[in-house]
């Protein structure tokens, strides 16, 4: 085998270039040869590359013996075709036995490499929009829509006692008429995509398809959001609104604890901020924008540019009015921390209002407090804070622009379930409380008890679902596991061939409720449900059926709509497709007495 490399020709030879030719072919051939040598199964590679190396100076290394030379020949095939093979290999691989080494040549990090890019889009989001699912959805039923759905209910039949003497008449009733309205409200977002883009993923996703899809399911989110939470604010500031205002906050009241790790005689003052449910949403997905944060400060409004139109819309930020300063308090001694606190209007008067699902804190250490030296220091779930570090002396300040107005309502909502509770139904703010076991061993819960006990005695009927944050669910699949301050008895009885699948974990899944009478028993069982938009620690008391077969309501909500979904393909003004997804819409309660709250509940 002759691994150096001679050139010739009729002419135009060139010495030097054949000695470089020569001395480049050997050191390649003396790179493999030591990679061989390296590898255990190769070694034979190695030496057959020296015995077979040919003298060039001789005619031929041995005298003619035909057996030698066979042999000697099959050798060299062997020892040759074993070369070329990781030779051509690591070229293409650059991997397998001691090719990696070999740089020479085409390989995969040169990358000359098909894409192997799998399509369409993977669109990996949660569309969780259950409500939006599943309450009916109304068109026009009369000539026309008009601004608002209007309608009457009666609420009173107007008993009056039936005892008549002999020959008389009875009393004469006058039922009740109470007049409900809800204002049509526009949802809608826009999407565009460039010609290029269009272009450019063809053959791998349909990017203008892709869009219109992507912005159908963000109208759905924003739209779930708001038939949750939305808040255009109360009756009483327009017909067709039946939410609430949170108006400014209540003056928090200030104790000192022991403990902390404040500087001692630093005065402490706060002032607070009401959030509500979409003024601090627990994701990106709806809400009227991010969650407000101590780094990033309130925004009681903001403004976008309306595209193709010039306009300016301002969004209010579902937040209150800065409240006035609490009492002053001053660590000393053992006393280096200070809890401050509002209270509910559901367990005070002139507590903060239903519908209030955060508070942001603003706390000063001068000695002469104002809104203008009280710095934003924390932003929580529950109505207190306690000041066990020295506050920050930088950040927003509670003088920040807005702060002093009411920025809680916002007119293109319409009314979302949880704010026709606030305003209408049972509410009752637990303030950072437990929930509270019943009696042993019934796997009751006395907060739940209390407001199904309610809707039967006052209005003879009950929810039929039991909506919650996951925090709530589980506090109370706890309260109703260890009811009475015991464990909830459980039998578990495992077959004998069974014990290894026995599977961990108890689920509450729903809760008995014996205030029912149209049940063959007595009782029905109410599910639990979990919701990613509904405010941490909050349960949310719902009705989907028809508590009066009577009453001739279509159903206990529905969305009246003015318009069902529609799109624009808007004129071209550039090499982009622009389009936006819409739908004119409210959300009407029927029964919204029948719904309810129970929210401020702290984790088990």
């Amino acid at each position: 085998m002759n691994t150096s490399i001679r050139v010739s020709g009729n002419s135009g030879f060139d010495a030097g270039m054949e000695k470089a030719l020569i001395a480049n072919s050997d050191a390649k051939v003396s790179k493999l040869k030591a990679l061989a040598a390296k590898t255990p199964d190769m070694v034979w590679l190695a030496k057959a590359m020296d015995q077979f190396k040919r003298d060039t100076s001789k005619f031929q290394r041995h005298a003619f013996d035909e057996k030698a030379a066979q042999k000697e020949s099959d050798g060299r095939s062997a020892a040759a075709n074993e070369l070329l093979y990781h030779m051509i290999d690591a070229m293409h691989k650059g991997e397998i036995g001691f090719g990696s080494l070999l740089k020479a040549g085409v390989t995969t990090t040169l990358g000359y490499n098909y894409i192997d890019l799998r399509g369409p889009t993977a669109l990996l989001f949660p569309v969780d929009v259950p409500f939006r699912n599943t309450i009916p959805r109304v068109g026009k039923v009369n000539a026309g829509v008009g601004t608002m759905a209007q309608w009457k209910t009666n609420r009173n039949v107007g008993s009056q006692y039936a005892g008549v003497p002999e020959g008389a008449r009875a009393q004469v009733a006058t039922p009740d008429e109470t007049n409900f309205a809800s204002s049509y409200t526009a949802l809608g977002v826009e999407r565009a995509v460039t010609v290029e883009a269009e272009w450019a993923g063809e053959g791998f996703t349909p990017n203008t398809a892709d869009e219109h899809q992507r912005g159908l399911y963000e109208l759905w989110l924003q739209e779930e959001g708001i038939i949750l939470l939305g808040n255009p604010g109360p009756s009483s500031a327009g017909l067709g609104l039946n939410g609430f205002a949170l108006g400014t906050a209540p003056a928090p009241v200030g104790a000192l604890v022991t403990g902390g790790a404040v500087t001692t005689a630093t005065p402490l003052t706060a002032f607070v901020v009401l959030l509500t449910g979409l003024g601090n949403p627990n994701n990106a997905q709806y809400g009227y924008q991010q969650s407000p944060s101590v780094a990033g400060g309130l925004v009681p409004s903001f403004q976008v540019n309306a595209p193709g139109t010039g306009q300016t819309i301002t969004y209010n930020g579902g937040m209150s009015a800065v409240s006035l300063r609490s009492n002053t308090v001053t660590t000393t001694g053992a006393t280096l921390q200070a809890t401050f606190t509002v209270q509910p209007a559901s367990s005070t008067v002139g507590g903060y209002p239903n519908g209030t699902f955060g508070f942001a804190w603003f706390i000063s250490t001068n000695a002469t407090p104002t809104t203008a030296n009280a710095f934003l220091t924390a932003i929580t779930q529950f109505p207190s804070y306690t000041v066990a570090v020295n506050p920050p002396t930088t950040g927003q300040l509670a003088n920040a622009a807005g702060l002093n107005a009411d920025h809680s309502t916002q007119p293109t909502d319409f009314t979302g379930l949880l704010s026709w509770a606030a305003a209408y139904g049972y509410w009752a703010d637990l303030a950072g409380g437990t929930l509270t076991s019943g009696a042993a061993g019934l796997g009751q819960c006395v907060q739940v008890e209390t407001a199904l006990e309610y809707f039967y005695t006052k209005y003879q009927a009950s929810v039929d679902a039991i909506w919650g944050s996951p925090d709530a669910i589980k506090s109370l699949s706890d309260a109703v596991l260890s009811s009475g301050g015991s464990t909830t008895g459980f039998q578990f009885i495992v077959p004998t061939g069974e014990q290894n699948n026995v599977v961990a974990g108890v689920i509450v899944s729903g809760y008995r409720n014996r205030y029912v009478t149209d049940s063959p028993m007595g009782a029905g069982v109410i599910p639990l449900k979990i919701h990613p938009m509904i405010p941490a620690g909050t349960l949310y008391f719902d009705i989907t059926k028809n508590p009066y077969p009577h009453s001739r309501i279509p159903a206990t909500r529905s969305m009246f709509l003015m318009r069902d979904y529609y799109g624009y393909e808007w004129p071209a003004i550039d090499r982009a497709w622009r389009f936006g997804t819409y739908c004119n819409e409210s959300l009407a309660h029927y029964c919204p007495w029948l719904s309810g709250v129970i929210t401020g509940i702290s984790p088990s």
